[in-house]
């Protein structure tokens, strides 16, 4: 499977990369592009336990991610937007903030992950017994990245992230 990254920025010109968009597509493409099918809102999140009852309630995606990889904590990760989804479970290795713009990325080999820090406003974390799930929600109101910890393993990172166990 290959995905093209495509970056519009604020002054792009809209009907241009429409055109771009339309070459590149795949004539028989089974996959529905970004603006054909609807991201996931950020409804019901916090059910199962109030957020309160964690100990990751008030970390950074950043932190998170950091003490995660130097603990060794295998992470479900579930990613995506209307055109593509990654749902996957391993442990990071690598994690980097961008030097030039708000983006915490993972660059582990066969993960390729980049967040934009800046526009994630929310964070919902849901106990549950077989472990925790954090979502990071945007600025417009949609889960942009959901991490599941397992049992004990928010208490583990609470723990690192509070002794400064987390190395840059």
């Amino acid at each position: 499977v290959t995905l093209i990254k495509v970056v519009c920025r604020d002054m792009a010109d809209g009907r241009a990369f429409a055109t771009v968009r339309e070459r590149l597509r795949i004539e028989n493409e089974t996959l529905p592009i970004a603006d054909e099918q609807p991201a996931t809102p950020a409804t019901g999140l916090g059910r199962d336990a109030p957020a309160h009852d964690s100990p990751l309630q008030h970390v950074t995606l950043h932190d998170f991610l950091r003490a995660a990889a130097h603990q060794g904590i295998a992470l479900a990760i579930s990613v995506g937007n209307g055109g593509a989804r990654l749902a996957t479970t391993t442990v990071i290795q690598r994690v980097k903030r961008s030097s030039r713009a708000p983006w915490v990325n993972v660059l582990d080999p066969g993960l390729d992950l980049h967040l934009h820090e800046a526009r994630l406003q929310k964070l919902a974390v849901t106990r549950r017994p077989d472990g925790d799930t954090l979502s990071w929600i945007a600025d417009d109101g949609v889960v942009a990245v959901t991490f599941t910890v397992p049992v004990g393993a928010s208490e583990t990172l609470a723990k690192a992230l509070a002794s400064g166990e987390t190395p840059d």
